[in-house]
């Protein structure tokens, strides 16, 4: 018994190793939808799709093009992350709001401006003059309202910034904005931090901005050869021995306490600054966006380097591609060129910057390589054109003059063929993935490639399905277990009782007489045969297995075929069974082929406690009631038993039985 026991152990042991070992692993999936539509889809996100009817009116599809949202908004936006973020932004009657997939409202329709959710926060604002009104990701509002300085915008869940403040309601305090200096550490007035970001306070702007840029630099002095504190401009005539040599330009946060800044000198030079330390790094004439961390930059030898946050070059090796030479595009974070732009002027797509990517080319400028910053090496091919199309997606031409779309690791989103280069340059790019229309006469066909970003994941949620197998491997194994030994043990009573009944039989042979020598044996009466029922099959059409068709009527809940398709079919409604109605092949229980019928039109069970039928629509032209009554969509209704109901179009009506 103990040895069966510390098997099991050591099975659970080695299971909980092997979910702690794979904790720290990010998933990475990938879904393709496409469907048919006739109106014009502008962009897409998580397998949804904001489009547009012939009155230039905005709702939302889902991934079969059904509506999920309704044609009642003159403007929808989706957010910037669409990963973590799962709604829109919608303007109706001039006025701006919040709703999710499934318009829920989360800021009501009434704001002249709303703030989103972003970077973690899960508060929302939307704002009227000068109040600021909040709002959860359930769309329940806060209590406290924002008054003073304007409208304010979200930077966190306890933060607010305005046009002439900030507000932390987390410790109830107020930043004045005219009373601060950039980067003054005498004053206690560095780049404001809220969070993990810096935003830039500039005494002579009332602006605050996100990306640390501001309207005026601040003027830099040198004394001895050392760079000293950046004092404010009341002081510059105080310090007579120093000397102005340049001014600096904060461009943006890369961390938490490095800040890229620009300073304007003879040749100009770029350097990330630690405001904790006030030092800088190594001088660089350009620094691209980062991504994981790392940049690309140029030093003041023209050398390309992989920097971090600090400003410190990671690559041993100079980036050079034999036969190929640095494209001096992909220095100006991925920008067309001049003539690009005049070439595709025309075509109304978003041109957004691309830097995890170097280009290289060879000297008939004609073909073209690309060296990866996550991966710190070149992306295997050779490419006769390359196009940034934004949020970190590459549209390339390959040696087959086919055009497909990669991400910034190098892998194949979009597959080489599928699809021209203006279909593609006309795409719909979102960190959530991309959508493609292809026009089909008066319909448009719609493809999208959702990928999920690599996003680390708490341990339960990264692991939950190898948890679950191992749970169950663990239950099965224990169950296994109470098996053998149950059997074990009553194979032991069996045999315990055989011999004590075996015992019995001795002793009573012992006592009781010798049986006579001959004996007439019990002759038992033969078994009369009986004749098998006949059962005739109910009038109507065959269907699912789970939900055949039965000639009387079930003593639970039943569906009658009143019209169409299922006439005189009597479909049983046994308790927990669900009846799935539509026009798709698959996943459902009665299929009704008529263009009025959706793909998943809508689903009936019977609750025989209640003596009910529960009736849940998802389709698009609705389950009617005889007065012509339609159900709330996507809401379950109880009906009463009698009850008939119409699907899509009087093609097609059904009663719900009344119950045995």
């Amino acid at each position: 018994m103990r040895k069966r026991f510390s098997l099991c152990k050591k099975v659970g042991v080695f299971l909980l190793t092997a979910v702690m070992c794979t904790s720290q692993l990010n998933v990475q999936a990938e879904k393709k939808y496409d469907f048919e539509t006739e109106y014009q889809v502008v962009a897409g996100a998580n397998g949804y799709f904001i489009a547009k009817n012939q009155k230039g009116e905005y709702g939302l599809l889902d991934s079969e093009g059904e509506k999920a949202v309704g044609f009642d908004y003159s403007e929808m936006e989706f957010p910037e992350d669409t990963i973590q973020y799962q709604y829109i932004k919608v303007k109706q009657n001039k006025n701006w709001g919040i709703v999710d997939y499934d318009e829920n409202i989360l800021v009501p329709l009434d704001f002249e401006k709303v703030s989103e959710y972003s970077n973690g926060n899960t508060i929302a604002a939307g704002y009227n003059g000068n109040t600021t009104y909040l709002y959860d990701l359930k769309g329940k509002e806060q209590k406290k309202q924002l008054t003073g300085s304007g409208s304010y915008s979200v930077i966190s869940d306890t933060v607010f910034w305005g046009k002439e403040d900030i507000r932390n309601e987390k410790d109830n305090t107020l930043v004045k904005l005219e009373e601060n200096t950039l980067l003054d550490k005498k004053k206690n007035s560095l780049a404001v931090k809220v969070g993990d970001t810096h935003y830039a306070v500039q005494k002579y702007t009332t602006q605050l901005t996100g990306n640390l840029e501001t309207d005026q630099n601040i003027e830099v002095y040198e004394k001895d050869e050392k760079t000293q504190d950046i004092l404010p401009e009341e002081e510059w005539v105080k310090d007579k021995d120093s000397t102005v040599k340049g001014s600096l330009k904060l461009i943006k946060a890369v961390s938490d306490k490095n800040i890229i800044a620009d300073m304007q000198m003879d040749d100009g030079f770029k350097v990330i600054y630690n405001i904790e330390d006030g030092q800088s790094t190594s001088k660089y004439k350009s620094i691209g966006e980062f991504r994981d961390g790392k940049a690309f930059a140029v030093d003041m030898d023209n050398n390309i380097k992989i920097i971090d946050t600090s400003g410190k070059a990671i690559n041993k090796n100079d980036i050079e591609v034999a036969d190929y030479k640095e494209n001096t595009d992909s220095l100006k974070s991925g920008t067309m060129t001049e003539s690009e732009l005049e070439k595709e002027k025309n075509q109304d797509i978003k041109k957004e910057g691309q830097t995890s990517f170097l280009k290289f080319e060879n000297e008939k400028k004609d073909r073209f390589k690309l060296y990866s910053l996550t991966k710190e090496d070149v992306i295997k091919g050779t490419w006769k054109d390359v196009k940034f199309v934004g949020n970190d997606f590459v549209l390339l031409q390959n040696e087959d003059d086919k055009y497909g779309v990669i991400d910034k690791d190098g892998k194949t989103v979009v597959e080489f063929g599928e699809f021209s280069k203006d279909e593609l340059l006309n795409a719909s790019y979102c960190n959530s993935g991309i959508a493609v229309v292809k026009q089909n006469g008066n319909k448009n066909d719609v493809y999208y490639y959702q990928t999920a970003k690599e996003v680390k994941k708490s341990f339960f949620e990264a692991n939950k399905k190898i948890i679950l197998f191992a749970g169950i491997g663990v239950a099965i194994l224990l169950v296994i277990l109470c098996v053998i030994i149950a059997l074990k043990k009553k194979a032991a009573a069996k045999a315990e009782e055989q011999r004590q009944q075996q015992k019995r039989q001795k002793d009573a042979q012992r006592r009781k007489p010798a049986p006579p020598k001959f004996q007439q044996p019990t002759i038992q009466p033969e078994p009369q045969r009986r004749e098998k029922p006949n059962v005739t099959a109910a009038k109507g059409t065959s269907i699912h297995s789970a939900v055949k068709a039965s000639a009387s009527k079930p003593k639970k809940g039943y569906l009658e075929g009143v019209r169409g398709e299922y006439t005189g079919a009597v479909i049983p409604l046994e308790e927990g069974m669900k009846i799935r109605i539509g026009r798709s092949q698959e996943n459902n229980d009665l299929i009704l082929n008529s263009v009025k019928i959706s793909r998943h039109h809508c689903i009936i069970d019977y609750d025989p406690k209640r003596g009910q039928y529960r009736v849940v629509d998802y389709s698009s032209n609705g389950v009617y009631l005889p007065d012509g009554t339609r159900l709330e969509r996507k809401k379950q209704t109880w009906l009463n038993a009698g009850t008939t109901i119409i699907i899509g179009n009087e093609e097609n009506v059904f009663k719900l039985g009344k119950s045995k």
